[in-house]
């Protein structure tokens, strides 16, 4: 009986073993790998016009199509702003290093798989999500970025015209290194007191315009230390009293009519306040007033400014010295080892200096081919039409030319150098030669709401106004001299200022852009005159051609 217990424990045993090793080989066979980068997803993402930053560069430039997938690990800025992005790719989640994201203007939507890619950037210092409906859809209301904010450390966070409430946003309480916040746009109203705005202790700008408030939220927020305050736009009537000694731009227009409690009348109170606007009939102390230098008032807003020089603010100092020895570089973001190789000790006088052993820039291949270290570019060693060890054979071949633009018999022509499409023909006019119709004009406001949801044509619904940058771009000088910054070409160029081969009958007015031109003063937009090529700002309510761009 024994002998039979004894057999039948061991049989127990192994059949526990072997279950065990099929259930962890099953789980090893169904989990999910790690994403990978492929040479296509770097391909999609240079031709939607990404731009990047490495550790070892100073400034951001165009991702090139031809870096490795796993030097691309190593980015710390990314820009994929307008690339009409619906998600995030999985393999954004490897991209550890990130210290700056901008994915504002795409279609992006608040699901896990946003939080979960943002949760894996615990280095992330610059957070742009504007302009992203996150919060339109019903599946996503209920979602709450608070478990983002635990594991971030932010300087600045830009959220601007996301959807949002302040459930959605969360307690911000934990980003303690947050300097700037852009919440406007959204559906915030009377629950900033969820946001916990006022644990920000190094918080001095904050953007609060548009949404929906009804009372000054002052008891919530980091006034203290406040020095850019924005609240228009709202419904707010009153302005109750709150210490605000650092605050040096204050925006209360559109609001109505709002009033200041009589004690922002103390000359100790507001003491760096150098801008203030507001709405006409606002009631606000007159001897707060009379320190300005400048009070006017235009389209029913008032602007009072101070005329006298500003003082600069205080630099913080470059370098952030660590006792674990090493030191960071604000303006790069990059942190050194303070000593070089072979020192040690707080003042680096222990030990001795090693030569550092530099390599070359170029790498020769036997393949013809030459590696540029400083680029991470490879290069052909030889001209076009030359070859050999030294390139001494053949006849070098003179480089050809591609044009600048490709003209499309649909109507469209695609501008190599911005990877913009335009209409060949100003709205109004059609043909081969834009021979047909009339040039149509608007006013300015009447075309941004006229043409904000996309016009259709040659098969594409995202039509829209170009901005003034892109809309200069087509500014050509007969005479050769090249555009003169914003006033177009240098003395005497055939008009129009545009290269009519391309862009034939177009007409020798000024061409509105979707750029506002604001100024405390004036309320106009940009537009381009293509009898001189200038851009100036011109008044809305005159009408102007429009001719349309897509991105491409």
């Amino acid at each position: 009986m024994g002998k039979v217990i004894y057999l039948l424990f061991f049989f127990l045993l192994a059949v526990f073993f072997l279950l065990a090793g099929i259930f962890f080989y099953l789980k090893d066979k169904t989990a999910t790998p790690d994403p990978v980068i492929t040479i296509n997803d770097i391909r999609k993402m240079q031709e939607r016009g990404a731009w990047v930053q490495f550790p070892s560069e100073r400034e951001p430039h165009l991702l090139s199509a031809t870096i490795r997938p796993r030097d691309l690990l190593k980015v710390e800025l990314l820009k994929l702003s307008g690339s009409s992005l619906y998600s995030v790719p999985p393999w954004f989640k490897r991209l550890t290093n990130l210290r700056c994201l901008n994915l504002s203007k795409n279609n992006l939507d608040a699901d896990n798989d946003l939080l979960e890619t943002l949760r894996a950037m615990p280095k992330l210092d610059v957070l742009n999500l504007s302009n992203n409906s996150l919060f339109k859809f019903k599946l996503s209301q209920d979602i709450s970025f608070t478990p983002v904010w635990q594991v971030l450390n932010l300087g600045e966070l830009y959220l601007r015209d996301t959807q949002g409430t302040a459930k959605n946003y969360g307690s911000l309480a934990t980003l303690r290194a947050l300097q700037t916040l852009d919440l406007s746009n959204n559906r915030i109203g009377d629950d900033v007191a969820i946001l916990k705005l006022n644990k920000l202790y190094v918080l001095d700008t904050l953007n609060l315009s548009h949404n929906r408030l009804t009372q000054f939220p002052g008891q919530y927020l980091p006034m203290s230390q406040l020095r850019e305050l924005d609240v228009s736009h709202n419904n707010l009537t009153k302005i109750s009293y709150f210490e605000m000694r650092q605050l040096e731009v204050f925006y209360l227009q559109g609001n109505g009519a709002v009033s200041m409690v009589d004690d922002y009348s103390d000359p100790f109170c507001l003491p760096k306040l150098r801008l203030l606007l507001y709405d006409s009939g606002s009631k606000i102390p007159q001897e707060l007033i009379d320190r300005f230098d400048k009070v006017q008032e235009d389209n029913g807003i008032i602007t009072a400014e101070l005329a006298s020089v500003e003082k600069p603010p205080v630099e913080k100092p470059r370098y952030i010295i660590d006792r674990n020895g090493t030191v960071t570089d604000r303006s790069t973001r990059l942190m050194w080892k303070r000593c070089p190789e072979g020192l040690s000790g707080v003042n680096c006088g222990n030990g001795v200096e090693k030569s550092p052993v530099e390599k070359p820039r170029y790498i020769i291949d036997r393949n013809g081919t030459v590696t540029d270290r400083s680029t991470r570019l490879m290069w052909k060693r030889c001209p076009e039409g030359l070859s050999g060890v030294h390139c001494g054979n053949g006849v070098e071949k003179p480089p050809v030319e591609k044009p600048r633009y490709i003209i499309d018999r649909n109507g469209t022509v695609t501008d190599r150098s911005t990877r913009l499409m335009w209409k060949r023909c100003p709205e109004g006019l059609s043909g081969v030669n834009c021979e047909n119709g009339n040039a149509n004009t608007y006013t300015w406001d009447y075309a941004i709401q006229h043409f904000r949801g996309g016009s259709s044509y040659a098969g594409y619904s995202d039509w829209r106004m170009p901005t003034i940058d892109e809309l200069r771009e087509l500014v050509y000088c007969s005479n050769g001299t090249g555009v003169n910054n914003t006033c177009g070409c240098k003395y005497r160029s055939r008009d129009p200022t545009i290269n009519i081969q391309v862009f034939p009958n177009t007409p020798s007015s000024v061409h509105w852009s979707a750029s506002p031109y604001t100024t405390p003063y004036t309320r106009g937009a940009w537009g381009v005159y293509f009898n001189d090529g200038c851009a100036a700002g011109y008044a809305r309510d005159v009408k102007y051609t429009v001719r349309l761009v897509r991105d491409n």
